[in-house]
């Protein structure tokens, strides 16, 4: 074997055809494909990009659950609601690193990593219902900046969603009104100033990952405009569809549906083509998608996926 790999290089030939352990260690560095992370009941489970080889990662036994598991920019990360612990990150084995804020209960539907790593914004119940943003580094409530607030605790907001700079954070505020609920998809600053109205009678937003599009939902189905609320265009037909999530390269919207009470994620492209079943199981109502970008994944044992 030397000696042919010998010949091979001084006559000039590239291809590599050893199966040697050095190759093979090579082979193993190699970035995994993107991961689709869910929620399956009260835990939460990963899966390739294809919703295949499906692997519990957190999971917890009832009453306590999981929110929706958002992931740092490296992937090395995971933040999300983990029953009594409050707002927590987590590594890839699934393990506590650091207690964000403790006590915290409120947001299913997020927390949300911002681009940059620097933040994580979520739904608050400690403060009234509330966006806001926490260091995610930790800092608990004392390092909470609050962005936006309805006022009444009969309101409420939630589905954050960061602009790809980290600067500005849409959310969806539903607004008690004589005989109706107002919802409604709003954007702010950081610093808590220059709220915007985007879209009116939609919620769940999610930012495309260049931040050209907005997807969110209106009715019983997935919508996409420009990321100005402008141009919108419908790209789900069934209905009973929510919490649409753009995958890292903008190429699938992954999103859950709901039919005859049996809840699968789905995914699309943003033009409406190309509707495929990621998740389904007799055994779990899978729902709450977000994504992984391709990064190397070194979790712990390999555990069924409830």
């Amino acid at each position: 074997m030397r000696a042919t790999a010998f010949q091979a290089f001084c006559l000039g030939i590239v291809t590599i055809t050893s199966t040697t352990p050095a190759a093979r260690s090579l082979t193993a560095r190699t970035p995994d494909p993107v991961r689709l992370t869910f929620r399956a009941g009260s835990s939460i489970c990963v899966a390739r990009a294809d919703g295949t080889q499906r692997r519990g990662f957190v999971r917890l036994r009832p009453p306590w659950g999981v929110s929706q598991a958002t992931w740092s920019p490296s992937g090395k990360y995971a933040a999300l609601l983990r029953g009594r612990s409050g707002l927590v990150v987590v590594d890839q084995r699934g393990r506590v690193r650091r207690h964000v804020i403790r006590h915290f209960s409120y947001g299913s539907d997020d927390p949300v990593w911002s681009p940059d790593g620097r933040w994580i914004a979520v739904e608050s119940g400690g403060h009234g219902p509330a966006i806001g943003i926490v260091p995610a580094r930790g800092g608990g409530w004392a390092a909470w900046r609050m962005l936006w607030g309805p006022g009444d605790l009969e309101s409420g907001a939630d589905s954050p969603t960061w602009t790809p700079d980290s600067r500005h954070v849409a959310f969806a505020a539903h607004l008690l009104r004589p005989l109706t609920v107002e919802n409604t998809v709003y954007t702010i600053g950081i610093d808590g100033s220059g709220l915007r109205k985007l879209v009116t009678g939609a919620g769940m937003p999610a930012y495309s990952p260049d931040g050209t599009q907005l997807a969110y939902v209106r009715g019983d189905g997935i919508w996409v405009s420009d990321a100005d609320g402008t141009n919108p265009r419908r790209v789900t037909e069934t209905g009973g569809d929510a919490r649409p999530a753009w995958s890292p390269r903008g190429r699938l919207i992954a999103f859950e549906r709901r039919v005859d009470g049996h809840t699968s994620i789905h995914a699309v492209k943003p033009d409406g083509t190309g509707e495929r079943t990621l998740v389904s199981s007799p055994r779990y109502d899978a729902s709450l998608p977000s994504w992984r970008a391709a990064a190397p994944f070194r979790g712990g044992p390999r555990r069924p996926c409830p």
